[in-house]
């Protein structure tokens, strides 16, 4: 099924990207995943929200498109699924040098700092990544964290994948492993959920900083992903006031 959309040219301004009068077809059939990883895409009891939910809905209502549904699996699943099945989508993905090609790309929905976090006390913070590289560390199965920290020359020996963020939580607070691979948002999130404290934890080392944004699937269309980067941009003011309530 399709919605039919009227692309108007409305300053010179547009030129680059539209025509008068031009018809573009937007499909209803994409299939949307995300991952539970606050505060891009969390549950407040039943109600799924999160700055990318927020985002994806705006553009949804700007484009005419009725609301679709989210299928929020672990990151993983979901990122066997766009690389695997077409009209995908899989959000909010870092935009990675070893990801860029191997997706189409609408944002960026914000800005992500990965940092590596260890028990109180136990180890001090490290000027050179290389100090920390006889811990063992938590990451994502297939999250920017894995690809992160094997960049950062961590042997796979060394590296205990989850399956997502609370799992990976877990086995920190359990002292299964010695670092765990986070995003700030991700640990401010935590801890006002109370899954963690911050006086379990010290911040050792700043990894990387990236850009979130809406991956799609590479068979989707061009002109596809053209208006929905062009309905994220009309709500640039909304995604700003979303980064200052989620503090991103």
């Amino acid at each position: 099924m399709y919605i039919r959309v009227l692309v108007v040219l409305l300053s010179v301004s547009f030129s680059l990207w539209a025509e008068p009068e031009k018809q573009v077809d937007l499909p209803t059939s994409l299939t949307y995943y995300a991952e539970d990883y606050p505060p891009s895409v969390f549950y407040e009891g039943e109600v799924l929200r999160g700055i990318s939910v927020r985002m994806l809905r705006a553009i949804w209502q700007e484009l005419g498109i009725k609301a679709q549904p989210i299928k929020v699996v672990p990151w993983a699943r979901g990122y066997k699924e766009i690389i695997s099945k077409p009209s995908t989508v899989l959000f909010a993905m870092s935009k990675t040098p070893q990801r860029a090609e191997k997706f189409k790309w609408v944002g960026p929905i914000y800005s992500v700092d990965y940092i590596l976090i260890a028990k109180k006390g136990k180890i001090l913070k490290a000027k050179q990544l290389s100090e920390l590289h006889s811990h063992s560390v938590a990451v994502i199965r297939h999250d920017a964290t894995e690809q992160i920290v094997l960049d950062a020359h961590f042997t796979e020996e060394q590296i205990v994948e989850t399956n997502n963020m609370y799992q990976a939580l877990a086995m920190f607070k359990a002292k299964r492993v010695e670092l765990m691979a986070i995003s700030r948002a991700g640990l401010r999130k935590a801890i006002n959920r109370k899954m963690l404290q911050v006086d379990d934890f010290d911040e050792v080392f700043l990894l990387d900083t990236v850009e979130d944004y809406f991956a799609f699937s590479k068979d989707v269309p061009d002109v596809v992903i053209n208006a929905f980067q062009r309905a994220f941009d009309k709500h640039k003011r909304l995604n700003l006031a979303l980064i200052d309530e989620f503090k991103l």
